[in-house]
């Protein structure tokens, strides 16, 4: 949520600084989404397909 609010602050001055267009904001923000892909992809904790399983069951 942090990265998305300094985007959101930011893109305003950015806007200005690069001619009034809103690409550096975007490739900013594509930036910081792709990163916390994948800092989530490594730090997620794994669980085994037995636990899926055994999860994803349901009570239906």
């Amino acid at each position: 949520v942090i990265p998305q609010v300094i985007i959101a602050v930011g893109a305003g001055p950015w806007d200005e600084l690069f001619g009034k267009g809103n690409i550096p904001a975007f490739g900013m923000a594509s930036a910081f989404a792709l990163i916390g892909g994948i800092v989530g992809i490594f730090l997620l904790p794994k669980i085994s397909r037995r636990q899926f399983r055994a999860v994803s069951g349901g009570g239906h």
